[in-house]
């Protein structure tokens, strides 16, 4: 029978803090957040330091496995190295990318991550030799490149918030059957499970400025001598909807860690006081929006874990080997 400590199972990596963190909006017409990070670096065949020789003195099957699958390309006894280049791009179609470097011959695999591959299974002639390609040679892509991934057109940062960062609060409503001879429920449904983001903004700019008005401001354009915005509370005020990312990042000896929340349909249900004061404080542009479900996308929230310090303790949090 174990004791309690080997019972035990706890990680020594903990994610103990949003060291950094931003919010992001778009208007709800913009292209969705479908995934945060990516593989940013492609596999190649790393060039090494044999003969200069740029023309092939012997014909040949240069072969070469991209991916998994074989590729073969005849080269002829007169084929310079940039001919082979065209030669290779013409067999590598879709699968890698060949250029000279040098008098060297460096091919790039187009599918990127961690086991994207590029080996020289064999060749005849001298080209392995002239043009940095041995037979042997193998690359692989590197986990290390994971990076998070350019926002979609039509997403902007709302800036610096206060110290409070992105606050997430969740509410659920049930609905319970009471039975005759139970003291307890026998029964009990989720009604309702709404998420909601409060978020108070330090910087005063176009885009706080529409949050917090409820405005629309497609239409408003500064005075053209004088620069003065001005914005009339509507008369009969419409809650606006936005598309909203929150991303904190921390960090270990990995990398950086992402743990970012997606509301795909953000509606602006409530707005805090705002005070001009000469205090500490600059005057800030405070809401909370409640998320609704995206008829298109089919839900209301989504949750994305990511980076490279993420990927480092996959195996330690109980995720399966991927």
């Amino acid at each position: 029978m174990p004791n309690f400590e080997q019972l035990k199972k706890k990680q020594n990596d903990l994610i103990r803090k949003a060291l950094d963190g931003s919010v992001f909006l778009a208007p709800v017409s913009a292209n969705p957040i479908t995934s945060l990070t990516e593989f940013t670096s492609a596999s190649a065949a790393t060039l090494n330091a044999n003969s200069d020789a740029v023309t092939i003195v012997t014909g040949g099957d240069l072969v070469l496995s991209v991916n998994g699958t074989s590729v073969t390309t005849a080269l002829a006894t007169s084929d310079t190295a940039s001919g082979v280049v065209t030669k290779l791009n013409t067999a590598l179609t879709g699968k890698a990318t060949a250029s000279l470097v040098g008098s060297r011959i460096r091919i790039v695999s187009q599918t990127t991550g961690a086991t994207s591959r590029v080996r020289v299974l064999s060749s005849t002639g001298t080209v392995s030799a002239n043009l940095g390609l041995p037979v042997g040679l193998d690359s692989y892509g590197s986990a290390a490149a994971i990076g998070l991934r350019t926002l979609p057109t039509g997403w902007d940062d709302l800036g610096w918030l206060t110290s409070d960062g992105a606050q997430f609060s969740r509410d659920i409503s049930t609905s319970e059957v009471s039975s005759w001879g139970s003291v307890s429920p026998t029964r009990t449904d989720i009604t309702a499970d709404t998420s909601a983001l409060t978020v108070t903004c330090q910087e005063t700019k176009l885009l706080t400025i529409g949050l917090a008005t409820g405005a629309d401001l497609a239409n408003i354009t500064p005075d053209s001598q004088t620069g003065e915005v001005r914005i009339a509370k509507p008369v009969r005020p419409k809650s606006k909807s936005y598309r909203a990312l929150s991303v904190a990042v921390d960090e270990n000896d990995s990398g950086e860690i992402y743990i970012a929340r997606f509301l795909p349909k953000a509606k602006v249900n409530s707005y805090a006081e705002q005070n001009f004061g000469s205090g500490d404080d600059p005057i800030t542009w405070g809401v909370s929006m409640t998320s609704e479900k995206d008829d298109v996308l089919g839900y209301s929230e989504q949750w994305l874990f990511g980076g490279a310090g993420w990927n480092a303790l996959l195996a330690k949090m109980g995720f399966p080997t991927v």
